[in-house]
């Protein structure tokens, strides 16, 4: 018995580390519409993730930014729209970014914080379950 929570807990372990790196790495790829240069499609995609995206979310696979209707720098409003394809939920989270009179940044996500976390938690149990399924046959061949 102690063998197997020692694996339960590992495979735990290994679940809730796959949530930690999901939430600690950039996308994996990053994209942007040929009108924003390479830094403002960088900075774009950053101040999605920490204004739009909620604290957590699945991993980040892939980013493209596309400038709004207010792109230009003297301009408030919708400055740019930006799409994540994240690990676990189907089809894109895009993130509205404005910018308003008083010079404050927001992001507004498609999708809601709760939605996220369950896609989150989600993804952590079936890697867990991955890694305990893994475990099992290995201890199974010995």
């Amino acid at each position: 018995m102690r063998g197997r929570s020692r694996r339960i807990l590992a495979a735990a372990l290994i679940g809730a580390l796959w949530i930690a790196v999901g939430l600690a790495v950039r996308p994996i790829q990053q994209s942007c519409d040929p009108r924003l240069t390479r830094d403002v499609c960088l900075e774009t995609i950053d101040a999605a993730q920490r204004r739009g995206l909620p604290t957590l979310h699945p991993l980040l696979l892939a980013a493209y930014a596309e400038p709004g209707p207010a792109a230009n720098p003297d301009q408030f409003g919708h400055r740019a729209t930006v799409m994540f394809d994240l690990a676990g939920p189907p089809g894109r989270v895009s993130v509205r970014l404005f910018f308003d009179a008083g010079a404050h940044w927001g992001g507004i996500p498609d999708r809601s914080a709760p939605e996220l976390l369950a896609w989150t938690l989600a993804e952590g149990v079936v890697v867990a379950a991955a890694a305990g399924g893994l475990f099992w046959l290995v201890s199974r061949r010995r």
